[in-house]
């Protein structure tokens, strides 16, 4: 799969989208168009089980990170960069959950 699909959500490169066109980029928007259409082939050719897994294994991994950064906030209350690293992880975390929760309520038949 492409690396630039996994890395945006399809939310992201609307608003891509949306920008090029008001920046008048018809270019711009035809190359997001063309990810987006390859987003979807390849979404749909993924084995269900497969992708809850590894949103799970994601899910896992910061929830790691951020019990490590709680703890190294623990000894420097002060430090904004702790802070900041949180507030993504923690933006991420949800986007992680939400992505779950629509994963396995769609395909609740292949994980039982």
């Amino acid at each position: 799969m492409n690396t630039n699909v996994e890395n945006l959500e399809i939310d992201d490169y609307l608003d891509l989208y949306l920008l090029a066109g008001k920046m008048g980029d018809k270019l711009w928007q035809q190359d997001i168009l063309e990810v987006l259409k390859n987003y979807e082939k390849n979404k749909s050719s993924e084995d269900p089980v497969l992708i809850i897994h590894n949103l799970w294994l994601e899910h896992r991994k910061i929830n790691t990170e951020l019990l490590d950064l709680y703890r190294e906030l623990r000894k420097e209350p002060e430090n904004e960069e702790l802070k900041a690293r949180i507030a993504v992880l923690k933006k991420q975390k949800v986007a992680v959950c939400r992505k779950l929760y629509s994963g396995e309520k769609k395909n609740h038949h292949y994980i039982l």
